[in-house]
């Protein structure tokens, strides 16, 4: 199997209550998986006397309860589970978020969610390339290998700092015949053409501005060149 992951994939760290907008308080409905489930009523003390206090359950699913618009094991900006047990009583949601996977035949892209504000801070704290680790195997399909590598090939024109950012993103048009973009100091209006990324810049926009008011960066060339990589 081939794995494709950035190289901040594995820098992550939770802020935990540091986290101005902590995804426990975003009012997901986050699923427990049985193994956890599981554990949780192995515990031979009176927090889980009753797991129905805390577990929504049904035949199919099973999610935390929420408690005014947040997890119910919130507290404090820490989750009690972590705070009273350690982290091995995460579920898997919660033990692997904002991690996430993509599967192209026997090829494995891993990423990072944009939805929690260390990401973004991870992606757009930095001036340096973005290096891509990967365990050197290639795909035994042969139209999913060659797809990988026109992936690395938009990355590597992208990241061809010789040259102006507006410039690179026209070598990736030209490379993938298609209508050359017409680039402004708006980098948001560009991503709106995007269409075939179905990436939507507006709503990146909003969040960059609503929700991460302390990020402290310029729209650079380097910044515009991360973002068009992730």
């Amino acid at each position: 199997m081939k794995i494709i992951k950035p190289d901040y994939f594995d820098k992550f760290k939770c802020k935990a209550n540091l986290c101005k907008d902590s995804c426990c308080s975003a009012g997901w409905d986050i699923d427990v998986d049985n193994k956890a489930l599981s554990t949780y009523c192995s515990y031979n003390d009176n927090f889980f006397k009753d797991i129905t206090n805390y577990v929504n359950t049904n035949k199919n699913s099973k999610t935390f309860k929420q408690q005014n618009g947040h997890c119910v094991f919130f507290k404090n900006g820490l989750c009690e589970l972590v705070t009273k047990y350690g982290d091995k009583a995460l579920c898997d949601v919660c033990r692997d978020y904002p991690r996430f996977y993509v599967w192209a035949k026997d090829v494995c892209l891993q990423g990072l969610s944009f939805d929690c504000e260390e990401v973004v801070n991870l992606v757009f704290g930095r001036l340096n390339k973005v290096q891509f680790i990967t365990n050197n195997s290639k795909s035994k399909d042969a139209k999913t290998q060659q797809q990988i590598e026109l992936m690395l090939n938009i990355i590597n024109l992208l990241q061809g700092r010789n040259q102006n950012i507006s410039k690179r993103i026209n070598n990736v048009a030209n490379l993938l015949n298609i209508q050359k973009f017409c680039f402004d100091s708006n980098i948001f209006d560009l991503f709106n053409n995007f269409e075939w990324l179905n990436f939507d810049g507006q709503k990146l926009k909003q969040f960059l501005f609503c929700q991460n008011l302390n990020l402290e960066f310029e729209y650079c060339d380097e910044i515009i060149e991360n973002l068009l990589i992730y």
